[in-house]
């Protein structure tokens, strides 16, 4: 007999509602929770996450924590 072995990982998507003068990311959850508690990434991610949401592209955004 086989077995399938599944691995099945539900990360949240939050959507990036603001970016702080700061440095952190403003993050609605679903149900509307807030996290305002994480930095904006360094390096190229972090630049390209400021142009987009400078552009007006609505972002989702999830994280391993």
């Amino acid at each position: 007999m086989e077995f399938k072995s599944v691995y099945k990982s539900k990360l949240p998507l939050l959507q990036l509602t603001d970016i702080s003068d700061d440095g952190y990311l403003c993050l609605m959850a679903d149900n509307g929770d807030l996290r305002e508690d994480l930095k904006v990434p360094d390096g190229e991610l972090g630049a390209q996450l400021r142009a987009d949401f400078e552009a007006g592209k609505e972002l989702l955004v999830s994280y391993v924590g």
